[in-house]
């Protein structure tokens, strides 16, 4: 049973060592564009398999609504510098930039 959690901002932590089993998918630095970080993101998703790890460059990706993922084992690794998915609707005049 899966339950869709949505956050308003998901600060993502790197760690040292990445797992021994399945493969790296890297996401390409996030463009600030909505919808280019939601695709990107995406296809990363899309792409994964059980065992493997999706590694995001540093800063911040706009992802909007929640994007449901159901392939299990999957790490979501940030960059040592700081990466955050900023997920559901961002309502700037609300001080969320």
């Amino acid at each position: 049973m899966f339950r869709a959690v949505q956050l308003a901002v998901l600060p993502l932590v790197a760690c040292a060592a990445l797992p021994a089993s399945g493969v790296v998918i890297e996401v390409v630095p996030p463009t600030g564009e909505q919808s280019q970080d939601r695709a990107r993101i995406g296809a990363a998703l899309e792409r994964s398999e059980s065992g493997d790890t999706i590694r995001f460059a540093a800063e911040s990706y706009e992802v909007g609504p929640v994007i449901g993922a159901v392939t299990p084992d999957l790490t979501l690794l940030g960059h040592p510098d700081g990466t955050t998915l900023r997920v559901g609707e961002i309502d700037v005049s609300a001080g969320c930039d």
